[in-house]
């Protein structure tokens, strides 16, 4: 086997791994005519091949129904044949045969079940296009770029190929002769060649050898990096070779894959499941309907805790296609609020509750569908004989419109039969006093579940009742919608937080080894709008780069455990509509410090005192084009976060009293929301304290006498003044050095951020 030694500082992304590129030139099927600037990447083990690209270079494309040919200069350079929906295998032979023998895996792999690609597929991945190709292929000159390529290009259909406008920056990879693993690598002295595999790859020397290896569609993707390794240091395996698992796109995929068997289980498991819930019954179609399109939706979930591995199949329908007033009416289904889950788990550490989590399978399946809706027969499961009948939906299927809405009356109706009583001020937050000194709280996020009592024998009674309606799977609440649960049940302390989610962004984005930083935002180099890209170069520079799918994995980030980030966040994605190179270089200042403190999160307890208690700020006309100030509030429950936020005010502030009026006035809002839904699970925090470093602006609160010196402000801003006068909050000073929420409102020197970021208990797992 050749291995490629790789000395790349930059990346090319492609799903969800990052894989360095090389290059060379391939020639077509006919004529010896050769098609340039072609991205060689040996660790993908599939060729990619661009329409775009294609065409911008002379050639011409024909579609003829699902066949493909690709002509330049009335010479045929390529033919394919349909395989997916934007997928296309293709015929092509390369240039150099001594350098593009077959790979022998074999000789590189520990397990011989890691499936290799071997079709040409043209999914849409943008590329840093070399300067020159040495004939000899002993070096190759790349016009390197520091910034991963933006993922929107991704669902775009077309693989970009050509020169990159980022100059050439020397970096060389090279080609080497056969490597010999060295003698503390026995996983890559061992043998465990696969005869199928090695004759699969044995394609890429030229055509199919026959029509079985031509209609082989062995549609798995390797996601392997082969990373430099020094032969002077000891080996490692890990740092040689990282395997992530494919996951099929379609049914056809996932019947001819090396591990079809698993994912046919999982299909079959999945049809069984609509076949006992009786989900449709086999009509023909009536002559002025439609059949909806059902597709099967594959994923793998890896392993977590004492959680095993699983292959998920999901059959669902395409309810793009429906139809309002005719196919659905009312869609809306209530989600559980962020908020409120901190809330509950902080009322779990304070009560030191028993928790459970509840996997209900098929959910959507139990709902009652009103509507006469049709749907095409799965593939894999056509009836014989009946062909072109279609299935009469009887239960509301995955990827309808009215299924979410659905499925929450469905499981609302039941739980009610217990007792249960419904939040007002969330509706997916149950909960249930008795007499006898129960106390049960149940929250309920689409079809996962979380239960916490202070009876142990309650949560074993909740489940069994939910098993006569459902088919429940109970699990130990470790992980929940994304959270890692760690609990310190002594101390009746809990700890929430996201590593494996920010190891993913970091490797995403290309940042998983970069150097940490102590601070999201950098207080000597704020964001701008004269930041934004003015001459077309850099805009289409900027094109390519992740920025608008980066702040979007950061504000889920921060708005599930990552308070710390908000305002760095909030500042970014002011500029997903016109990101610069100092935009991003801002957003890769948060990955950077996301890397320092990958294992912090929010810690609940372990503080006698657990009540509520809410700080705000504001800076004021910090936004220099719109001159409008930023408020942060934050809200602590029993020693930790639960509600959050940094935002631009909506009105322009005329002073700095104004602003920091404004933005008490948002934490009044807040904190009687936070209130009301802790007096409806029986917990009285009384008269709520919000703390302010404005003795101004206390004073508007608490006097009605400043008429002249407030009649600008909207009368919906003095909210905070009435619910100051009822007793339900108390407003009072703070100074500016001990305010937290000032972390929300501007960026911080590294000694002021790290002590307010300890105030709100961000911090590292149970320090």
């Amino acid at each position: 086997m050749q291995i490629i030694q790789i000395r790349f500082e930059t990346l090319i992304a492609f799903g969800v791994n990052w894989i360095p590129t090389k290059r060379r030139t391939i020639e077509g099927i006919e004529n010896n005519v050769i098609v340039p600037n072609v991205a060689f990447v040996p660790e993908l083990g599939t060729n990619l091949f661009s329409i775009v690209a294609a065409t911008e270079a002379g050639m011409t494309v024909s579609f003829i129904d699902n066949q493909v040919s690709i002509h330049k200069e009335n010479s045929l350079v390529f033919i394919g044949e349909r395989a997916g929906r934007t997928l296309y295998h293709l015929q092509a032979s390369p240039k150099n045969q001594n350098n593009m023998d077959a790979m022998d895996i074999g000789e590189a792999l520990p397990d011989e079940n890691i499936p290799f690609a071997i079709h040409i597929q043209a999914p849409v991945i943008d590329e840093f296009a070399p300067d020159e190709v040495d004939d000899n292929n002993n070096d190759v000159q790349m016009a390197a770029h520091n910034d991963p390529l933006a993922e929107d290009a991704f669902a775009q259909d077309a693989l970009l190929i050509g020169e990159h406008p980022a100059e050439a920056t020397g970096i060389e990879a090279e080609l080497p002769q056969q490597i010999i693993p060295p003698e503390n690598a026995p996983c890559l002295r061992r043998s465990t060649r696969n005869p199928k595999y090695t004759k699969k790859m044995k394609l890429y020397k030229g055509l199919p050898s026959s029509d079985d290896d031509e209609d082989a569609n062995l549609d798995m993707a390797l996601s392997a990096i082969m990373l430099d390794h020094d032969p002077s240091k000891p080996f490692t395996p890990l740092s040689v070779l990282t395997i992530e698992p494919y996951i099929p796109i379609s049914y056809k995929d996932a019947t001819t894959c090396p591990e079809s068997t698993l994912w046919k289980a999982a299909m079959e498991d999945e049809f069984q499941s609509l076949m006992g819930k009786h989900t449709w019954r086999i009509v023909q179609l009536p002559a002025e309907r439609k059949a909806i399109k059902a597709k099967w939706v594959l994923d793998y979930k890896p392993g977590y805790k004492d959680v095993e591995p699983r292959y998920k199949a999901r059959l669902v329908a395409c309810g793009y296609a429906q139809l309002f007033g005719v196919d659905y009416l009312d869609t809306y289904a209530p989600v559980v609020k962020h908020y409120s889950i901190r809330l509950v788990l902080a009322i779990v550490a304070l009560k030191d509750l028993e928790m459970i989590q509840l996997d209900i399978k098929t959910a959507f399946l139990y709902g009652e569908l009103e509507e006469e809706l049709y749907l095409q027969q799965p593939e894999g499961y056509v009836i014989p004989g009946k062909e072109n009948w279609v299935c009469r939906l009887l239960k509301p299927l995955y990827g309808l419109k009215q299924a979410s809405r659905c499925w929450y009356s469905k499981f609302d109706d039941a739980i009610l039969q217990l007792n249960f009583k419904r939040c007002l001020y969330d509706p997916c937050v149950y909960y249930r006093t008795s007499p006898g000194g129960e106390y049960t709280i149940l929250v309920i996020y689409v079809d996962d579940g979380l239960v916490c009592s202070n009876m142990p024998g309650v949560l074993t009674d909740i489940v069994e009742f939910l098993r006569t309606h459902f088919k429940v799977r109970s699990l130990n609440a470790n992980r929940f919608v994304g959270l890692d649960i760690t609990r310190d049940r002594p101390n009746r302390k809990l700890f929430i937080s996201q590593p494996d989610f920010i190891r993913n962004i970091l490797k995403r984005y290309n940042m998983h080894e970069c150097n940490p930083v102590s601070i999201p935002a950098n207080p000597n180099h704020r964001l701008v709008p004269s930041m934004s890209p003015t001459s077309d170069e850099e805009r289409h520079e900027m094109s390519r780069i992740p920025y608008r799918e980066c702040i979007g994995s950061l504000m889920y980030l921060m708005g599930m455990t990552r308070a710390d980030i908000a305002l760095a966040v909030n500042q970014a994605s002011a500029y997903v509509q016109d990101p610069g190179r100092e935009h991003w270089k801002g957003v890769k200042q948060i990955l950077a410090y996301l890397a320092k403190t990958i294992h912090h999160g929010i810690c609940y307890g372990g503080n006698p005192n657990a009540a509520l208690l809410g700080f705000t700020d504001a800076d004021f006309a910090a936004d220099l084009k719109s001159r409008k100030s930023t408020t942060g509030v934050v809200f602590l429950y029993n020693g930790g976060p639960v509600s959050w936020g940094s935002r631009r005010q909506r009105a322009t502030a005329l002073s700095t009293t104004d602003a920091e009026f404004y933005a008490a006035s948002e934490g009044a809002r807040e904190s009687i929301w936070i209130k009301s839904l802790l007096l409806e699970l029986g917990i009285d925090v009384g008269q709520v304290l919000i703390r302010c470093d404005s003795k101004c602006a206390i004073s508007l609160i608490h006097d009605g006498e400043h008429h002249q010196r407030t009649k600008h402000i909207d009368v919906k801003y003095f909210y905070v003044r009435d619910q100051q006068d009822l007793g339900n909050i108390a407003v009072t000073h703070l100074p500016g050095k001990d305010q937290p929420a000032d972390m929300f409102t501007k960026p911080l020197p590294r000694p002021a951020f790290e002590k307010f970021r300890e105030l709100i208990g961000i911090q590292s797992a149970m320090e």
